[in-house]
């Protein structure tokens, strides 16, 4: 230091941090309350999200599967299967895993290793439409959604909606 006055600035900020030492115990205390706290009620809106989708998930999946019957795709079915978790994530107490087969008497699997490149333009279709008639959406535009159907079928999805 060059001068007393730089001395005595030099103490009273280390003054200032040694007593703010002091109350980290109680910002600890403050700050693990407020996390249990937020922890509450995130779990409770958790559960509130967990009923909604109990709530849809039966008339989502009875809607999705008439509208891929619509389209050409007679046998096929979504499932949606409500996983419940340990703990809270970032989706809540559970996690949503939507099942899909084609085939009568098929067995359900992750809709990635089972649905052909038709069948999953079908599936997003029908999901879409679905959603957007809960939003109350007048127009939809899709660019490519009938990649990989035939003409009958890019047909049936053009007039079923």
């Amino acid at each position: 230091m060059n001068s007393i006055n730089e001395l005595i600035e030099l103490r009273d900020k280390l003054s200032i941090q040694i007593n703010g030492f002091g109350s980290v115990e109680e910002e600890i205390v403050e700050l693990e309350n407020k996390i249990s706290t937020t922890s509450k009620v995130l779990v409770g809106q958790a559960k509130g999200i967990e009923v909604k989708r109990k709530e849809h998930i039966a008339p989502l999946q009875g809607a999705i599967t008439k509208f891929l019957h619509q389209l050409a795709m007679p046998n096929a079915e979504l499932k949606i299967d409500l996983i419940t978790l340990e703990e809270l994530s970032t989706t809540g107490l559970n996690t949503v895993d939507f099942l899909f087969k084609t085939n009568l008497g098929g067995d359900f699997s992750p809709i990635k290793k089972s649905a052909s490149g038709g069948e999953l333009s079908r599936l997003m279709l029908a999901i879409l439409v679905i959603l957007a008639k809960t939003k109350s959406l007048p127009t939809l535009i899709f660019d490519e959604i009938d990649t990989g159907v035939s003409g009958e079928v890019a047909a049936k999805m053009a007039t079923v909606f």
